[in-house]
């Protein structure tokens, strides 16, 4: 790869990037023992962050950009694993929170994480990294 490239590439390399990513995280997750995938870690770690620590399987949805079908599927699981707990609030609508197993075992993850992203940027400088953080930040603020 050169140094510069053609901006019709981002797509490519961005989800190149990502999938070899979380791959390593599942992987690494696995390792560990954590039977986890990517798209469920998210979820806890999105409770985990959030101010309440309980948060709607649609606003979940919303925040992570996954359907609803899928967010459903790995809250079933993460329930039946026993790190989130889910009850109903109205009609169909599920408050979901973390159980203290999920919170006893968040410190972990995130080592595990650090692990991981440490050694994917290890042959980039400080100032490279800051630089994508702020370019990918930046994306996320684009709208159509």
């Amino acid at each position: 790869m050169t140094d510069r490239c053609d901006i019709s590439e981002l797509g490519y390399y961005l989800n190149r990037a990502f999938t070899r990513l979380v791959d390593d995280l599942d992987r690494a997750l696995r390792d560990a023992g954590i039977e986890l995938s990517h798209s469920q870690f998210s979820i806890l770690r999105l409770l985990s962050r959030s101010g309440s620590g309980e948060m709607s399987q649609r606003e979940m949805s919303k925040r992570l950009g996954k359907d609803p079908a899928a967010i459903s599927r790995a809250v079933r699981y993460l329930q039946s694993q026993g790190f989130i707990e889910r009850r109903q609030v109205s009609g169909c609508k599920n408050s979901v929170s973390l159980t203290p197993k999920a919170k006893s075992l968040q410190p972990r993850i995130e080592q595990i994480i650090r692990a991981v992203t440490t050694d994917a940027c290890r042959e980039m400088s400080s100032d490279q990294i800051s630089a994508g953080l702020v370019f990918l930040m930046g994306l996320l603020k684009y709208k159509p």
